[in-house]
């Protein structure tokens, strides 16, 4: 089983830095105003954040896990979207426990009261926070 699950693991890592590589290039080309280039840039990082969201989905893994996951990308997605790429820089800031935050974007089950505060420092309601990325 976990045989089967280390090449999906390792596409979604390399989804991870491709974005993130990707992210570095849209502020790149923020600075020398190429809108095609930005345009573009955001078009792939979206389609990363789909292929990553499918990857989510991993047979032999609970309902719940799943859940968990899409929770995880949402925020870091959202996170990523502010201009924040270091997790532990934008946990400082907004006064939430790195290892809180952490834990959230790698899909470990935390606390309500903690999705709040992670909800409330990306300056976002809870209703739209949870309008995209999920079924």
């Amino acid at each position: 089983m976990l045989l089967q699950l280390q090449p999906l693991l390792k596409l979604k890592r390399r989804l991870s830095i491709v974005k993130a590589q990707l992210q570095m290039s849209i502020c790149e080309s923020l600075k020398s105003n190429s809108f095609c280039e930005v345009l573009f840039f955001n078009c792939i990082v979206f389609f990363c954040q789909m292929k990553s969201n499918e990857l989510n989905t991993i047979e032999g893994i609970s309902e719940e896990e799943n859940h968990l996951k899409k929770l995880g990308n949402r925020i870091k997605i959202l996170r990523m979207a502010t201009g924040h790429y270091n997790y532990e820089k934008f946990a400082y800031k907004k006064g939430i426990g790195r290892i809180q935050l952490r834990r959230a974007e790698l899909g470990g089950n935390i606390k309500y009261n903690s999705l709040l505060k992670i909800i409330k420092a990306l300056d976002m309601s809870v209703t739209d926070f949870f309008s995209e990325g999920f079924d």
